[in-house]
Order: C-alpha cells, then structure tokens, then sequence
C-alpha cells in the first residue's frame, strides 16, 4: 500500500458531509501509520467536506513531514475557514520545496 500516491478526502454531495473529531482523527492516523510504512503521497486533495471547528492540527500534520508532495487541493470544502487553519497550512506551505 505504500506506493499509493494521490489520495483524496470526499463526502457526497447529496449528504451533509460535516466533518466530525473522529473522523479527523482517524485521517491523521491513518496518514501518520501510511507515512511511518514509508509510503508519501504526491497529491492530496479534499472534496465537499464541511467542517464546525478547527481540524488543522489532525489534517495537515502530515504535511509537515512530507517532502514529496507536488499538490494539495481543496474544491468545494470550508476547511481553511475556521480557527488557525490558514495560518497553520501557511507555516506548511513554505516548507514544501516540490509544490506545483
């Protein structure tokens, strides 16, 4: 499974996809267990998901230890609009050297 390169993140557009702590919390160890296995995505997107609170801190840990990623989307999703999100991906942003 490690060498999965593009992920994305996705609710159905005819349901209420709002975003609970859980599931942000399986996300993050999910990439955390996919990157400690050796795996780096090269794309990561996230599709029509809402969220109520802050999820920087579970979504976009796993940025900071990647090297390989080359895009990160987001269509369609509130995610950057609560709390520190924009400021904490900013921080991130920087760092990733191979972003298109």
């Amino acid at each position: 499974m490690t060498t999965l390169k593009y992920i994305e993140f996705s609710g159905l557009p005819q349901i209420n996809n709002k975003m609970n702590d859980k599931a942000a919390k399986a996300i993050k160890k999910g990439l955390t267990n996919f990157q400690q296995a050796g795996g780096r995505f090269d794309i990561i997107s996230f599709n029509n998901i809402i969220v109520s609170e802050d999820f920087s801190e579970q979504l976009f840990s796993y940025l900071n230890e990647t090297e390989t990623l080359t895009s990160l989307r987001f269509s369609k999703t509130n995610i950057l609009a609560h709390g520190n999100a924009i400021k904490v991906l900013s921080n991130i942003l920087v760092k990733l050297k191979n972003l298109q």
